[in-house]
């Protein structure tokens, strides 16, 4: 009696190759945000560094949306030429500054898209906060 492995384990072991060699060339946003704590007066500088994947147009031309948290995004589109294998830079850093009326803990999410295809997306949280209490006034009556 011979036995022999079921197709579907075979089938199933290459799908499983293909997609974690798939995701070890897929691009990823590394996000930052400068200073990492600040007032409210603060200008915040929030810079992505896209790493990996490979130089194609499948990452020309990307739109950079960024998620401010309460519902406020702002997005930055910017004009390409036609891509051309081989001649054509791929945009790897985005950047952008912000400044937040408010304190607390703040979460800023960027998503990088292709058209309507998420292609990498990062999150980074941090404080607003006076680091030091706004300065406050009193008055005292100068009458007896």
């Amino acid at each position: 009696m011979k036995l022999s492995r079921p197709t579907s384990w075979v089938v199933a072991a290459l799908v499983a190759w293909s997609v974690s060699g798939a995701d070890a060339k897929r691009a990823k946003a590394s996000l930052r945000v400068v200073p990492q704590m600040g007032s409210p007066s603060t200008s915040f500088l929030f810079v992505a560094d896209l790493k990996g994947g490979a130089d194609t147009e499948d990452l020309h031309c990307l739109i950079a949306e960024w998620d401010w948290g309460s519902q406020d995004t702002s997005v930055q589109e910017s004009e390409c030429s036609p891509f051309q294998p081989g001649a054509t830079r791929i945009e790897r850093r985005y950047s952008t500054t912000r400044t937040f009326s408010t304190e607390g803990v703040r979460t800023v999410t960027l998503f990088l898209r292709k058209g309507n295809k998420l292609v990498a997306r990062d999150s980074i949280s941090f404080r607003v906060t006076w680091e030091k209490k706004p300065p406050t006034a009193s008055f005292r009556d100068p009458r007896p």
